[in-house]
C-alpha cells in the first residue's frame, strides 16, 4: 500500500537539533530516535565493503 504522508519526510539536521533544544518531551524523544536511526544507517553504509560497491558499479555500467 502506497500512502503519501507529508509527516514522513527528510528534515535537515539543524531542524532536528532545534526540536531537541526546544521541543516537547515527545518531540525530543522522537528527534533523538531519528538521530539514532540516521547514525545507524550511515554506519551501515560506511561498513559496506568497497569491493561490493565496485562490483555493483561495474555491473550497472555494463547493463545500462
Amino acid at each position: 500500500m502506497n500512502c503519501h504522508n507529508p509527516l514522513h519526510c527528510f528534515l535537515p539536521p539543524h531542524m532536528v537539533d532545534n526540536i531537541i533544544e526546544n521541543g516537547s518531551k515527545e518531540q525530543i524523544k522522537n528527534a533523538v530516535k531519528t538521530l539514532t536511526v540516521s547514525d545507524q544507517m550511515r554506519s551501515a553504509r560506511m561498513a559496506f565493503p568497497e569491493s561490493v560497491k565496485n562490483r555493483r558499479s561495474h555491473r550497472d555500467k555494463s547493463t545500462g
